[in-house]
């Protein structure tokens, strides 16, 4: 299922795309399952650190285990911290908000 929102004003906000991903997320049967998110690598200009953020807050919860691939194609891993600058995730966040959320380089 694909879910779209045109807009040709400014940016969609957070609370548009958090209730655009719940949308989503109600027409799936989701809850106490494996999760599997593939999201892009360095070389893809997009909000991929607001989406790893909403997605995390809101399947995160109801999901038994939440995990993000990160699509590397023919690039080399990334470290951690090119991982945080990404997903735009400090330190202390990964430690607190998003340590159940697993992140992995594709090899």
């Amino acid at each position: 299922m694909v879910i779209s929102q045109v807009s040709t004003g400014p940016p969609l906000d957070d609370s548009r795309i958090r209730s655009l991903i719940e949308e989503l997320l109600d027409t799936r049967s989701l809850d106490g399952r494996r999760v599997l998110a593939i999201i892009p690598d360095h070389s893809r200009s997009g909000p991929t650190g607001t989406f790893f953020r909403l997605i995390s807050e809101t399947l995160g919860r109801r999901a038994k285990q939440l995990d993000f691939l990160i699509a590397l194609g023919t690039h080399a891993p990334m470290p951690d911290e090119k991982i945080a600058e990404l997903l735009q995730m400090s330190t202390a966040d990964r430690l607190a908000k998003f340590t159940k959320i697993g992140v992995h380089n594709h090899r």
